[in-house]
């Protein structure tokens, strides 16, 4: 099995897709299970054998989670492109965030004082 196509082929039916795939999804982007395997196969051929296993085989594959199963259902965890607006869950800021902003820019940032942090951020030592 090519978790590589799989997920690639998976991501554009949940992401990207999903009217050509002929699946609903629904206001946080999850679709039955089943509803997805049935129009994998009706795609192509290449797929008769596709199982809930293979999906699930294909979301540990990866290091970088895309997808997730929970109670049959299944739904890409970013990058949609749909029109479709999806809700996503709340969640508290870890205590640590960071900003990938190279040197140069971070200090026309802070001089420029156009951050809205509650602390003034830290800068790597040189």
């Amino acid at each position: 099995m090519d978790y590589t196509v799989l997920s690639e082929l998976v991501s554009h039916a949940l992401r990207h897709e999903p009217d050509e795939y002929l699946l609903q999804l629904d206001s946080e982007g999850w679709v039955e299970v089943n509803a997805l395997l049935q129009a994998i196969k009706r795609r192509s051929s290449d797929w008769a054998d596709l199982t809930e296993a293979h999906l699930r085989m294909m979301i540990q594959h990866f290091a970088k989670q895309r997808h997730e199963i929970r109670a049959g259902r299944i739904r890409a965890l970013y990058g949609h492109s749909t029109r479709q607006r999806l809700l996503k869950d709340v969640r508290k800021p870890p205590e640590v965030l960071y900003h990938g902003t190279g040197p140069t820019a971070a200090q026309l940032i802070l001089a420029a004082n156009t951050f809205t942090f509650r602390q003034t951020p830290k800068l790597p030592a040189k």
